[in-house]
């Protein structure tokens, strides 16, 4: 017990950085509660798991906005088994609403109002 208790304290921030990176919630609970029994820093903890669980949703992202299309390119099944998000194409037409506005002229001013109720 005692040489898993000098682990958790030696390499138990990088623990948390790694299992954080790859999963996160259960890595995390594990963490908080070496914590909680004095293995590792409590304050060090949750900082160290936010910081691994923002690189390990940022990175695939980057690399994927970076290197996405080529790969796609090179490998086309990985492409037919993917649906991509595109932005829709611009045809040069103006889209109308269905909804007609509402005239401007109904609305009456502050001023207009303490007139109607100066004349009532």
């Amino acid at each position: 017990m005692e040489s898993l208790q000098g682990f958790i304290e030696n390499h138990g921030l990088l623990a948390v950085l790694v299992g954080c990176l790859l999963e996160g919630e259960t890595v995390l609970v594990l963490a908080g509660f070496a914590a909680h029994m004095g293995y590792l820093s409590l304050p060090e903890v949750p900082v160290t798991a936010a910081l691994a669980g923002l690189a390990g949703d940022q990175a695939p992202y980057t690399a994927g906005r970076r290197w996405g299309e080529a790969l796609f390119a090179r490998v086309p099944v990985l492409a037919a088994r993917v649906r991509v998000a595109r932005p829709p194409r611009r045809t040069g037409r103006v889209r109308r609403s269905r909804r007609p506005e509402r005239s401007r002229s109904r609305r009456r001013s502050p001023s207009a109002c303490a007139d109607l109720a100066a004349s009532a």
